[in-house]
């Protein structure tokens, strides 16, 4: 058996040289992926685009209350102008513990429009693996209720602020005033018993009027964000995953590639989020590239199974990305109402997303069999990633073929994501050819600058 391909007598080609994938994109995509993507911060590089809009499409619904374009750009620089105001600035760091909610964005974003670093840890950690997370950030951003999970923390003297961010605030009356009272009696105690604590509030009635300079110049090696994973490690033991502007920017060079027809994102599409913005696969696919597109972003920060099928029948979304366990709870449901003789229409799906884990052939079949019976034209998006490269490796989009067997051992995921070089190594570094086994090497420009380590961001 043949264990490589030649093209003549003396010239060997491995996989990784051949790119034998490429021949699956659509024509002119291997052209596009030469284009040099923009020298910019990745705020940079998102506001461009949402400028371009021009308010013709939401950014964002939240708790129905709906959020323009324009209203998302006004929200970043009030808060870019508030850490200025605290005295942040290029190189420093600050912490963001917060779940899927319109708030979170506007500090994140904020924080990168004037070059500061965000460090988003894990929300499900424990309280021992958290206390590496705060590194040397000097401010810390904290949804109300959820500071106690960081109480030790926070109350280090390296934080010279904690702002309590209220999950309500941009919900619409009378949810927000309800549950806003409900937060902001909850977190009185911290507030009364530490100066430093101030809700979002007080710090932009103290900080707000900062009237200098906000954006940062461009730093191809400074570090952006901190994102969080355990997928990769063992124990359960999370990484801390330190990503460049330049890597997210670079990320975009394959989504125009993999959109080149424009049918998988485009304006008025939307996108149900739930996941918080530490999962940087979910932050990817479910908010930069709508928010680059023209799509609208629906919110939801509780990530639990009724949660999830009540918005798949609401909201109807064309995009969403929640792991296995979430896909086959909405799937029994779907089933259920379908042995009742009531109609259920999937037909709105354009990119359903599976991510997390893997998944067995069987399952796979029976979803994508429920698919078609609702009238969706794709089948559950299955495929391949890691927090080290920000997103995808590997994606099996392929829509034409929903009626495919399943019957595999495995079941595949998919093409490399277009931008991305794959080959299969031994353990002394040499590739290998067709048909042997042994270690998946990734070679991306959105790969990592390092990990969070001893307080220093690795690059």
């Amino acid at each position: 058996m043949n264990t490589t391909m030649t093209d003549t007598e003396t010239k060997v080609l491995m996989p990784s040289e051949e790119k034998v994938w490429e021949k699956h994109y659509q024509p002119g995509a291997t052209e596009l992926l030469k284009e040099k993507m923009p020298e910019q911060t990745l705020w940079k590089f998102l506001s461009t685009a949402i400028k371009a809009d021009n308010d013709e499409h939401d950014a964002l619904v939240y708790f129905g209350r709906h959020i323009k374009r324009s209203t998302l750009l006004q929200k970043v620089d009030k808060w870019a102008r508030v850490m200025k105001g605290m005295g942040l600035g290029v190189g420093d760091q600050i912490l963001l513990f917060s779940p899927a909610a319109p708030e979170s964005y506007y500090v994140l974003f904020a924080a990168d429009c004037i070059g500061v670093t965000t460090i988003m840890p894990n929300m499900s950690a424990s309280s021992e693996a958290l206390k590496k997370y705060y590194a040397q950030a000097k401010e810390a951003f904290v949804f109300d209720g959820m500071e106690g999970l960081l109480s030790k923390i926070l109350e280090k003297p390296q934080f010279e602020y904690v702002v309590l961010m209220d999950v309500t605030s941009s919900m619409s009356a009378p949810l927000k005033h309800i549950l806003g009272l409900a937060n902001w009696v909850k977190t009185r105690k911290a507030r009364n018993r530490h100066t430093k604590y101030m809700t979002m509030r007080q710090a932009i009635a103290r900080f707000g009027n900062y009237e200098g300079p906000i954006e940062a110049p461009f730093q191809k090696d400074r570090v952006a964000m901190v994102f969080s994973t355990g997928g990769t490690t063992k124990a359960g033991e999370a990484k801390l995953i330190c990503m460049t502007d330049k890597a997210m920017v670079e990320m975009f060079r394959g989504a125009k590639a993999l959109n080149m027809k424009g049918v998988i994102v485009k304006p008025g599409y939307t996108s149900l989020c739930q996941l918080p913005p530490f999962v940087c696969t979910g932050l990817f696919i479910l908010v930069l590239v709508p928010l680059v597109y023209g799509m609208t972003i629906y919110m939801e920060p509780r990530l639990k199974l009724e949660r999830f099928t009540a918005c798949i029948q609401k909201m109807r979304p064309n995009m969403t990305l929640v792991p296995g366990p979430l896909w086959a709870g909405f799937f029994r449901h779907v089933e259920q109402q379908l042995a009742k003789g009531k109609k259920v229409d999937l037909s709105h799906f354009v990119f359903p997303v599976m991510g997390g884990e893997g998944c067995t052939p069987e399952k796979l079949a029976w979803m994508d069999k429920l698919m078609r019976k609702c009238n969706s034209k794709t089948g559950i998006v299955s495929g391949y990633g890691m927090s080290e490269v920000f997103s995808f490796i590997t994606v099996d989009y392929r829509p034409d073929v929903i009626d495919k067997k399943n019957d595999k051992l495995a079941i595949s995921v998919g093409y490399p994501y277009p931008s991305f070089t794959v080959g299969i190594f031994d353990k002394d570094g040499k590739e290998l050819g067709y048909g042997q086994r042994g270690e998946l090497w990734v070679n991306t420009p959105t790969r990592l600058a390092g990990y969070l380590e001893n307080g220093t961001a690795a690059r």
